[in-house]
């Protein structure tokens, strides 16, 4: 009905890292009578005084407020939940159709988000969380000024802007063979030319993995250097052809 409005948007954005001002739209939701949907998958268990995610950050009331959120993420298990006011949820107890697309949690899945929510709440759930933002605020710092364009913040995802499809896809196979996994992410997921290497931090990241990933980063930066001579980005593109068709038993006779 037109009467009922809801806004909806991401407590993390999955690939760029950052929080919208959520205490804005709040405000502005409570004041317009809007319900305020929040998808959290990216939160739960990393922000929050105890892991509650971005309503727990930004201190935000229940009263106009609906939060889903994964247990994929940060507490390592499987499933997704959905919680707000108790009258809402108990009418999407009787009204949701999502046992058409999902069946039972195994016994597994479900002791292991206990254990993991029971962790996020702890005092080691409080360290393992500032651990993560200070090892994001210091790779932020080292890419900075390596001169990879990288947004501040401290959130575990940190896109790194590279450009062009084939620059972000050579860039992510060249960090490969360094040793280094993450995603190079394309349009649509970013917009069109705006390519990112997307990190993807975890509280179980040692010191020395952090700083192979800075060298690789600087190793990287050397190799885009190249990639802005044509004729040497055209060498580099052939060589890397032909190693590949060379792996796949092709040209056995080079």
């Amino acid at each position: 009905n037109a009467e009922n409005k809801i806004l909806m948007m991401d407590g993390i954005y999955s690939m760029q890292g950052h929080a919208p001002n959520l205490s804005h739209w709040h405000k502005f939701c409570l004041k317009n009578n809007i319900l305020l949907y929040i998808d959290d998958a990216h939160g739960v268990g990393i922000y929050g005084e105890n892991g509650g995610g971005v309503v727990e950050e930004f201190n935000l009331r229940w009263d106009n407020i609906l939060v889903t959120g994964s247990l994929q993420k940060a507490f390592g298990t499987y499933g997704g939940f959905i919680s707000g006011p108790k009258y809402v949820i108990d009418l999407l107890r009787v009204i949701s159709k999502s046992y058409m697309f999902s069946g039972t949690l195994q016994p597994s899945a479900v002791e292991g988000a206990r254990v993991a929510i029971a962790i996020s709440c702890s005092d080691k759930g409080k360290e393992l969380r500032k651990k993560l933002r200070l090892n994001s605020i210091k790779i932020r710092k080292a890419l900075a000024e390596l001169d990879f364009q990288v947004p501040s913040g401290d959130s575990p995802i940190i896109p790194v802007l590279i450009g062009t499809d084939l620059k972000t896809l050579m860039s992510g196979r060249k960090l490969f063979d360094l040793g280094i996994y993450l995603n190079s992410v394309l349009y649509p997921a970013v917009p069109q030319g705006e390519g990112i290497l997307r990190i993807s931090l975890t509280s179980l990241h040692t010191d020395q993995q952090i700083d192979d990933l800075i060298l690789a980063f600087a190793e990287l930066k050397s190799f885009l250097a190249l990639l802005g001579v044509p004729v040497l980005s055209q060498l580099y593109i052939t060589k890397e052809l032909i190693k590949s068709k060379l792996h796949k038993g092709h040209y056995k006779g080079l």
